[in-house]
């Protein structure tokens, strides 16, 4: 019968996006960066262990909540808004970004977010993926503060100053 075969199809395209979804799951858990799913409301469906981890959720706690409740840390709150904006125009955003843990402890992450839409273009998912940079961004900081420093003294000095690279060239 007519209605037979259209249950019979129904179950099958069920039965494959169920299997998609476990692939999917199974290579998130995986990756050893923190990766973050949500809804296009913000609430977190998926969370890796390593997202867990870093953001100090145990597991399976932060499913169900908003996002901003999250990780976001009160400083990001606004620069989170122009991020999701930018998300549901099914623009992907990257950058450094204020976080925090579940314990009120703060850092700044590398943050890649990407939205995913459905065939009419509305934003149905948000994959972020996140790293702690602050370390770098201190290496980073300090290696400024250094170069910053031998430049005034090197333009305040009586004497002539120069640098000699490795090959012996100035």
């Amino acid at each position: 019968s007519k209605i037979a075969r259209d249950i019979t199809e129904r179950k099958r395209a069920e039965d494959a996006l169920r299997e998609e979804r476990a692939r999917w799951h199974t290579t998130l858990i995986g990756i050893g960066d923190g990766v973050i799913v949500t809804d296009a409301e913000g609430i977190v469906t998926f969370m890796n262990p390593f997202a867990e981890r870093l953001y100090a959720w145990g597991h399976g706690e932060a499913i169900g909540r908003n996002i901003l409740d999250v990780n976001v840390s009160a400083e990001g709150r606004a620069l989170a808004g122009q991020i999701l904006a930018s998300l549901r125009a099914g623009k992907s955003w990257s950058g450094h970004f204020p976080v925090q843990r579940r314990d009120g402890g703060r850092f700044i992450a590398a943050v890649s977010d990407t939205p995913v839409l459905d065939g009419e273009g509305r934003l149905r998912a948000i994959i972020g993926i996140s790293r702690d940079v602050t370390e770098e961004d201190l290496a980073a900081e300090t290696a400024k503060t250094n170069e910053a420093r031998f430049r005034a003294i090197a333009d305040e000095a009586p004497v002539g100053v120069f640098e000699i690279d490795a090959d012996g060239r100035y």
